[in-house]
């Protein structure tokens, strides 16, 4: 029997590690990185179920009265009426993949400011898994069962992408009156898979993962803000930035059997049971210098044909890719918050690679601000205090590492995923939330913009 339970769970193991970092629901194919004239290559087909153009979540937070001792500074959004109106677009990450309601990051958001205003807090989410922000593959509308009342937010769809989140959202929602506008995106577009996965998964360079930011996340970017602001023309807007998914820190193997408690109503293993477990991680183990890339660099500088030039081998480290795409996409959403705030006026481009650096002095009255997501080693993917969902691993009836909505997904990826033919996807989809912010990550990300607001509302607008 636990021969049997080994090889089960071995088989298992194989198909994770083969999906491990599929994680932002990107799919891995290589998309076109030349940008077209459109901001938005997506086209929604033209008779849309009306569920489409729902919020995927709503919310509803009281308005609580702030107590002299809290210690918390009242916060004093401009122009806000009784109820403070808030209206989220982007992918799973801001719609927070693996977290309850109260979890997750707009939930979060809006309890402090309903703590911090005395007013009630509405919130409407378009967000959902695997939403891009302006290019999209053919069949990237995920089909409806009968029984959903509204799309689901926690499965993979390209479609609505960003820009047609907030279109819904100024039209058939009437929001266009919102205070507060958190948004994110472009990362589907540059295939989290590619970011994240080791070498043996994985042959692209970080020079190519650069090369994607750029032309994904900064003209493109700075034109899906500009229409958002001009949607919402009484709202403050976030950008939210990404987070270090893989830093020297992580541990491709190791991340499995550190940390994390099993599902409560669920058997822990038995004491063999464990080792056995242990001895087939300690053989993945030492395969962790094979998730190392290389790359030939030349060491001589002479002019020549290649054949004359001495050139060596690297191991490009398993980091790399994901360290490309924090700077490369801090840089560019960056750049793409300036150009909104009308910072600056040029082009993003430096190369194909890099996007202009922001020098001019910010605005007096800026509407539009950058999050930047955390950046620290310790926090990523596999390290000692990481901020994002382990991959959660299936023993016979016992999971290592699940997620707090891992029972409840299962069962949607079931009803919406049927059939040998979707076993893999199936698969796919019980592990989507693998390397998003955890509880403590959401929580980085709350105190990150809460800051933001403080500083921007301490100035009254014009």
């Amino acid at each position: 029997m636990l021969s049997r339970s080994l090889d089960a769970f071995s088989r298992r193991l194989c198909m994770s590690l083969a999906f491990a970092c599929a994680c932002l629901g990107a799919e891995a194919q290589t998309p076109n990185t030349t940008p077209t004239a459109s901001v938005s290559d997506c086209t929604l087909p033209s008779a849309l179920d009306h569920r489409f153009t729902l919020p995927t979540r709503q919310f509803d937070i009281p308005s609580k009265v702030l107590r002299a001792d809290s210690g918390s500074v009242p916060l004093t959004p401009p122009g806000a009426g009784f109820t403070f109106k808030i209206v989220v677009f982007g992918d799973s990450a801001i719609w927070g993949d693996g977290l309850t309601n109260k979890e997750k990051i707009v939930y979060k958001v809006g309890e402090t400011i309903a703590n911090r205003t005395g007013k009630q807090v509405h919130i409407d989410t378009f967000a959902h898994s695997g939403a891009r922000l302006s290019q999209c593959d053919n069949d990237a509308l995920l089909p409806l069962n009968s029984d959903d009342t509204t799309a689901p937010g926690d499965l993979d769809s390209q479609l609505p992408d960003v820009w047609q989140q907030a279109d819904f959202a100024a039209t058939a929602n009437n929001d266009r009156d919102a205070d507060l506008v958190l948004v994110d995106g472009c990362i589907n577009e540059i295939h989290a898979t590619d970011i994240a996965l080791p070498f043996m998964f994985d042959r692209v360079t970080s020079a190519e993962i650069s090369k994607r930011v750029h032309s994904f996340c900064s003209d493109r970017m700075a034109a899906t803000l500009d229409h958002v602001q001009n949607a919402f023309p009484h709202a403050t807007v976030l950008l939210m930035g990404y987070w270090r998914v893989v830093s020297p820190d992580s541990r491709t193997w190791g991340v499995m059997m550190a940390g994390g408690a099993s599902a409560a109503d669920q058997p822990s293993p038995t004491a063999s049971q464990r080792r056995q477990m242990k001895k087939l991680f300690r053989t993945a183990d030492r395969l962790e210098t094979a998730s190392q890339h290389p790359v030939l660099t030349a060491t001589s500088a002479q002019p020549g044909p290649p054949k004359q030039q001495s050139e060596t081998v690297r191991w490009q480290h398993w980091y790399e890719n994901s360290t490309a795409f924090l700077d490369t996409s801090r840089e560019c959403m960056r750049w793409a918050v300036a150009k909104v705030n009308q910072q600056v006026k040029d082009s993003s481009t430096q190369g194909d690679t890099s996007c202009s650096t922001v020098t001019s002095a910010p605005v007096s009255s800026p509407r539009v601000y950058f999050v930047p997501g955390f950046d620290k080693s310790e926090y990523s993917y596999g390290a000692r205090d990481k901020h994002v969902w382990s991959l959660p691993v299936r023993f016979i009836f016992w999971v290592r590492h699940p997620d707090d909505m891992y029972r409840d997904r299962a069962s949607l990826c079931k009803s919406h995923f049927r059939g040998k033919e979707n076993r893999m996807t199936r698969f796919k989809c019980g592990i989507n939330p693998l390397a998003h912010p955890n509880v403590e990550g959401a929580r980085f990300y709350h105190d990150a913009m809460i800051s933001v607001l403080e500083r921007a509302w301490a100035t009254p607008r014009p």
